[in-house]
């Protein structure tokens, strides 16, 4: 019941052509939102042709209203007009205003959308009026003691302020858009930019302030009642910071990355502007990097300060966040005790607006990770021992003016946990120290999410990191990535200069294939013995990769002497002995998960065998039934796994419950 509908619809052609198969490809959107007064749909709909947008709103027909639980718009309201209006909503310093200034025909000429402060916002303010203002708001036209040059420019700043409040043509808040510019009366060419928020409660703000209620109809236009007065808005956010000597620093910043003119164009984004004192109290040597540093550095740090929306402080309440420039999260927050902070810095000076945003003043400088050097982040995040080696292996400046690099960072643990004697060689031996660590260092910036299976990077040492990734079957509940058998525990901390990516064990540069691996231990004697014997020492040294489960002497032993003579006299069983023992694919410890009645991971080894992988209760790795004692020995070429039985062949065990059940063929007999 006097409910009106409107529908616009806007159709944008695509100046390309695609090829036919995209033409019938198409997406469609739809939101939809509800006020009080009216209920407005936009659907956008794009396939190769172009965009095409309708909104449709239904809203109260004009001369009724409703209010919330009412069906349709069953309430008249008389209609009267604007300054009438203001009158009978209580707006009565507004309409005292308007008549001090004798606007009152201008009011009844046309139509007007009025965004209207309540009582007791004109005041004796100097943000809003020059010296004399008050008196003549308060005792006009009676004015005392006030010469004529200052009666002229009060009632001129005061008419401006009235202007700027006002937008021709009657813009119910249905047809305004979010962040939608009003272009006002003022003679300045002022404009009122409207914003909708939808949490933590429905709020409606214009240049921030917030409308405090809305739509109350006209017969020449519409007013807004807001909760204070607007102040002029002609300077873009570039502008503000330029004129004000408190953000000089922010300016000389701002000039430095190059990010001048994203400042002066159009658009409608928040500044979060750390003044002077801001820069002062950083620390002094990250303060030196940012401001002579990296430039892709310090657009990091002001991406930082830039939210992509206009965010108005009158929308914070407790505690909220957004998404800034960066695609970081700000957290923003309002105290008890009525204070605003965002990241920990105080909001000095909010809502500071310009014609392409708004700012906010902040008292500390947010420098995000990512504009940290990767020591400077290694050092925020307390990888305490990695960083405490480079420093003694000289490698510091080499990690500072490295740029684009990846670097695999142990654990701290990880080191601790290092044999003694391993920890003792590299305290003593610097250059094997500077090899270690450089290994850990590949000069390009690799994605973590995008290195495969078998992928090999390269390093400053000059050897290979190999990339492997592993997960259980059928649902991949489980998953790892390991870099050279290391696991991958969390993955691309950026940094300014490059990625960190943690691993839970030091990596070790290789030090040859998979055979020059067990020649170099005396506990696989008898295992390189056999295969060279066998003659598959030459393809074992081939690319691979390989990994090789290596029996200890110990577990030959207990096969038998007599076994493993007759196997060396019979080359092609022992030839199919040692294939049982190779993989043509690279096994990690940290590959093999928990079994599960779902779970029947496996590998294919070269003589066709497929040997189960589990771990047993105490969660140490199997393969078969032979338990893996040393976890990976890495090579250029794969792995070795030392296990403690040699795999002969076992044939194939029936299944219980085809055992079980196999005498119900009985009953079927005819």
């Amino acid at each position: 019941k006097h409910v009106c509908e409107r529908e616009t619809e806007e159709f944008v052609n695509r100046t390309e052509t695609g090829s036919d198969v995209l033409r019938h490809f198409s997406t469609t959107s739809q939101v939809c939102d509800e006020s009080e007064t009216a209920y407005k749909c936009r659907m956008v709909q794009e396939n190769i042709d172009g965009r095409k947008e309708v909104t449709i709103i239904y809203e109260c027909c004009h001369g009724y209203t409703r209010q919330k639980g009412d069906f349709g718009c069953p309430q008249k309201v008389s209609l009267m007009s604007l300054l009438e209006k203001a009158e009978e909503l209580g707006l009565t310093d507004f309409v005292k205003a308007v008549k001090t200034l004798k606007l009152t025909k201008e009011f009844e000429k046309g139509n007007f959308t009025v965004f209207v402060p309540v009582n007791g916002a004109f005041s004796l303010d100097s943000d809003l009026l020059d010296s004399g203002a008050g008196i003549i708001l308060r005792d006009a036209p009676a004015v005392i003691a006030v010469s004529e040059p200052a009666i002229d420019k009060a009632l001129k700043s005061l008419q401006n302020a009235i202007l700027s409040h006002m937008v021709d043509g009657a813009f119910k808040s249905s047809s305004i858009e979010d962040e939608q510019l009003l272009k006002t009366g003022s003679p300045e060419d002022t404009t009122i930019r409207v914003n909708y928020f939808s949490k933590p409660e429905k709020l409606m703000t214009a240049n921030c302030v917030p409308v405090i209620s809305r739509d109350h109809m006209a017969t020449n236009g519409v007013i807004h009642s807001v909760e204070k007065v607007l102040k002029p808005v002609t300077q873009t956010l570039l502008d503000i910071v330029q004129s004000r000597s408190e953000l000089s620093t922010l300016k000389t910043v701002l000039a430095a990355a190059n990010y001048v003119s994203t400042l002066d164009q159009d658009g409608h984004l928040t500044l979060l502007a750390p003044t002077n004192a801001a820069f002062e109290s950083m620390n002094a040597g990250l303060r030196e990097k940012l401001l002579n540093g990296d430039r892709a550095c310090l657009e990091k740090v002001l991406q930082n300060h830039l939210l992509p929306n206009v965010i108005c402080t009158a929308a914070i309440q407790g505690q909220a966040r957004t998404v800034n420039k960066l695609d970081r999260y700000a957290n923003l927050t309002r105290s008890e005790d009525d204070k605003l902070f965002v990241d920990g810095a105080q909001i000095i000076q909010p809502d500071v607006m310009a014609t392409n945003g708004v700012l906010h003043i902040i008292d500390e400088v947010l420098v995000p990770e990512e504009a940290l050097s990767i020591q400077d982040l290694l050092e925020k995040t307390n990888y305490t021992e990695f960083l405490s080696l480079v420093k003694k292996a000289g490698l510091s400046k080499t990690l500072e003016t490295q740029s684009s690099v990846t670097v695999f960072v142990p654990t701290n643990e990880a080191f601790q946990e290092l044999p003694i004697a391993v920890k003792t060689k590299l305290n003593e031996d610097d250059e094997l120290l500077r090899n270690v660590l450089t290994y850990h260092i590949s000069p390009a910036v690799q994605e973590c999410h995008r290195l495969h299976d078998n992928q090999q990077i390269p390093t400053l040492a000059g050897t290979d990191i190999r990339i492997n990734s592993y997960s259980s079957f059928p649902y991949h509940h489980q998953g790892v990535k390991t870099a050279q058998c290391s696991s991958i525990v969390e993955t691309n901390i950026d940094a300014c200069n490059g990625r960190i990516n943690v691993i839970k064990e030091v990596m070790m540069p290789p030090k040859g294939n998979v055979i020059d691996i067990l020649a170099l231990n005396k506990q696989y004697s008898t295992l390189v013995s056999l295969v060279k014997r066998a003659g598959i020492a030459d393809a074992l040294q081939g690319e691979g990769p390989f990994t090789v489960f290596a029996p200890t002497n110990e577990a030959f032993e207990k096969v038998g002497k007599e076994t493993l003579e007759t196997l060396e006299k019979d080359a092609d069983k022992l030839q199919e002995l040692l294939r049982r023992h190779v993989v043509e694919e690279t096994l990690c410890c940290a590959g093999i998960f928990k079994r599960h009645w779902f779970d029947h991971s496996h590998v294919r080894t070269l003589a066709g065998d497929h040997l189960k992988l589990s771990r047993d209760k105490e969660n140490r790795p199997k393969i078969g039934h032979a338990l893996i004692s040393k976890c990976d020995q890495t090579a250029t070429n794969g792995n070795v796994l030392e296990i403690d039985r040699v795999l002969m062949h076992e044939p194939p065990r029936p299944r219980w419950w085809f055992n079980r059940f196999s005498h119900w063929d009985d009953f079927f007999e005819p």
